[in-house]
Formats: C-alpha cells, structure tokens, sequence
C-alpha cells in the first residue's frame, strides 16, 4: 500500500465507534453523511498541500538573470514579483530542457522523455508547450529555445544556477562562439562550488 496516497471516507452512521474503525482501518479523513462538500473540498486542498511541502525531500531551483526562477516543486515560473503557474507538462518539459543545457535535443528524444512516446500529434503538441516557454522566457535574455530545423530543439543558456535542496550545485556562464554557418554551440565555463 503506498502511504502517499490519501484515504478519504465517507460513513452513513454518526456513531463514533464507526468513525474510530475507520481510522484504524488506515483511513486519512472519515466524513459521516450528511456531509459538507466545501468541508470535503478543503480538506482535500490541504493534504495536497501537505504533501506538496514533504514532496520527496528533494527541491530543484533553475535562477537565471534578472530574478527569474523557476521552481520545479512549486509549478511556477517567477519573474521579480510575477509568478506564472506551470501545468506538469509544462514543468517537466522545462525541467528536461534545463537538465540539458546547450544540447542539441531531437524532437523523438524530448517526447519520449517527457510524453512517454513519439508520434506526430505528441510532435504537433509540443510545439504548442515549446511556444508557451519561448513566451515565459520572453524577458530573459539569457535564455533563447532555438529551433533545430528538421530535427529538434536546443536550449541556449548562458546563465544559469541550479539549487538542490537549497544548495547550488552547478553555474553555468558562457561566452558565445561561432563555428561556421551551422553551429549552434556555446563554450561552457562550469563552476561548481
């Protein structure tokens, strides 16, 4: 039994040996009938974000210049005192791109990563989240989503920091090179502290 999945009960009878079998049974939360949706609702609403907070123990933060951070955890993308919420799509496809700083990435790669597969719909689809985050990150300079024709995406970044559980465990800065007509690479200058 996974222990992270909620249990919630409803019981038709008010008598409290009911609702204590209930709790012992393994239940989270035992309503008795009648019951108050709102209650129910609320109730639901703050075991999500109980479980949001002990998560896995793990909190990744992407910083990028001009205070824009983007919190896997939280499902938001804040810049200065703009806070944008990101679906999980959204969030997972950014996460990918960011664990693949100045990669040259194939559209089947991004979709098998993120969506499980690859097809041409899943292909269709992702250039709609590709033009959601090109549009977040507008206001970035540091950050440029290339489209690779006929073959994919490359996330250019040319600052970044990652935060792990509150420590800062990779920074990338770079100076921008060219290599001939079709190069799309950046040299890397990697600190770690």
């Amino acid at each position: 039994m996974n222990s992270t999945i909620p249990i919630f009960l409803l019981v038709e009878t008010q008598a409290d040996t009911d609702r204590i079998d209930c709790y012992k049974a393994g239940a989270d939360v035992c309503l008795t009938e009648p019951f108050c949706l709102e209650e129910l609702l609320l109730r639901i609403a703050v075991w999500l974000r109980r479980s949001k907070k002990i998560g896995s123990g793990f909190t990744a933060q992407y910083r990028f210049e001009k205070n824009t951070i983007f919190d896997y955890n939280e499902h938001v993308l804040m810049q200065g005192p703009i806070r944008k919420n990101l679906t999980d799509r959204t969030r997972n496809l950014m996460k990918f791109f960011m664990e693949h700083p100045n990669e040259p990435l194939s559209k089947e790669q991004i979709a098998t990563e993120v969506w499980g597969k690859y097809n041409y719909l899943i292909s269709r689809n992702m250039d709609v989240y590709i033009t959601k985050i090109r549009h977040y990150f507008d206001d970035c300079p540091s950050v440029n989503l290339k489209t690779l024709n006929r073959f994919g995406f490359n996330f250019l970044v040319s600052d970044m920091a990652v935060y792990i559980n509150g420590k800062l465990v990779k920074k990338i800065t770079q100076n921008k090179i060219r290599v001939g007509p079709r190069h799309y690479g950046y040299r890397k200058k990697i600190t770690r502290q």
